[in-house]
């Protein structure tokens, strides 16, 4: 190697930058002039003021990376970094003072509430309808049911007023996006209880508080199935986006997963069995049908779409999510295609209101106006056949 490449790749190990032509020129020189020693340069570079600035900026960062490693269990982000080093260098700081504005943050604070409600051990309560749940006090739905005795009031005390009055007790119910059963229990104890709910969860970590909430209610007649439904009866399995969102208080919001590519609050990725609703209604035998819940984080349409023989066929009361700002996030038109969907097959359609005052939707403006752009809102369809006008 001749001594313009020794010294240049030298100084870009060391700096971890490329050297300038001045800076080239005079360490040959000085490489000439000591018997072209490159271990002299090196020597001469580890003793400059920029090498021992460089180490000394190096070692600050990696005080400050342990401490967001130590804090927040991550590695710094840029910005941050920057920050904490100039303050360090140009205003005196210490790694203490660090450490602190850390501590201080937002994020360690969710952490630290995070942190506390996981060491707390899970609890049994009896909440409304003599119905009982295993509850995590870090878990934001299952907090809602220890408040209110059960997971979304409105929603539930308006499927308990309606549907008992036009479906049968042995009457059949799917529920897509079951999560720890907070529709599927009453479902199965009050509106069937001598019939079925086909209880569908694909999140294995939920999945299994559906099961011993459903274990401990000694509900018989509600059936878990862990797969994805969806549009493709030809697709056997699809990849499901397990995401969580923790809250400032330290609770997370668990039901959030979807077959759908969101990358918010995405933790990992299960693959999962996936069918349709026409498929899974024929290869079970279910003669009758009457209600099909939906929540699946802006999938609806697909598994409405997936449905279409067995809805036409059966007009079964749809309740169904209806969120503009998932839409948005996934850059579909997910909650007008479900409205138009179901319109198109003569439903009438209301959204859930509180104190059982639900508002019939005439269209799809009159369900985007009456809705938080930020929140979702609930809708239950009732097929027009159904309904004494």
């Amino acid at each position: 190697m001749n001594p313009e490449s020794q010294v240049s790749e030298l100084y870009s190990m060391l700096f971890n930058e490329n050297i300038d032509p001045d800076t080239l020129k005079s360490l040959l020189k000085i490489f000439h002039d000591h018997d072209d020693s490159i271990d002299y340069i090196e020597n001469n570079l580890r003793n400059s003021d920029k090498f021992k600035l460089l180490t000394k900026t190096l070692e600050l960062e990696l005080e400050i990376a342990e401490q967001y490693y130590i804090l927040l269990n991550r590695k710094p982000d840029t910005d941050g970094l920057y920050f904490f080093r100039n303050q360090i260098v140009e205003q005196n700081k210490s790694i203490d003072w660090v450490s602190e504005n850390i501590k201080n943050s937002d994020e360690y604070k969710k952490i630290s509430n995070a942190t506390a409600l996981n060491n707390k051990k899970p609890e049994i309560i009896k909440g409304k309808w003599n119905l009982s749940y295993k509850i995590f006090p870090n878990s934001v739905l299952d907090t809602l049911i220890k408040e209110l005795g059960s997971c979304d009031e409105p929603i539930v005390k308006s499927v308990l007023n309606i549907i008992p009055n036009i479906v049968p007790k042995n009457g059949t119910i799917l529920d897509i996006g079951a999560n720890i059963g907070g529709l599927s229990l009453p479902f199965a104890k009050i509106c069937v209880p001598e019939g079925e709910v086909f209880a569908f969860e694909p999140d294995s970590e939920v999945r299994e508080q559906l099961l011993e909430n459903i274990m401990i209610n000694k509900l018989k007649n509600i059936i878990v199935n862990p797969i994805a439904i969806q549009n493709h009866s030809e697709i056997k399995s699809v990849e499901f986006f397990i995401r969580r969102a923790v809250h400032n208080d330290g609770r997370t919001n668990k039901g959030l997963s979807t077959i759908e590519n969101i990358s918010t609050y995405v933790q990992g990725k299960e693959r999962v069995k996936t069918s349709t609703i026409d498929k899974f209604v024929q290869e079970k035998k279910i003669k009758r049908l009457d209600v099909i819940k939906c929540d699946v984080e802006g999938a609806e349409y697909k598994v409405f779409l997936g449905g279409i023989n067995t809805i036409t066929k059966h007009q079964p009361v749809i309740i169904y999510e209806f969120s503009p700002i998932i839409d948005e996030i996934v850059g579909t038109k997910n909650s007008k295609n479900c409205y138009d969907f179901l319109d198109k097959l003569n439903y009438i359609q209301y959204q859930i209101l509180p104190n059982d005052k639900n508002k019939r939707l005439l269209k799809y403006d009159n369900a985007l106006k009456a809705s938080d752009p930020d929140e979702v809102s609930n809708i239950i369809c009732i097929h027009k056949s159904k309904i004494s006008e």
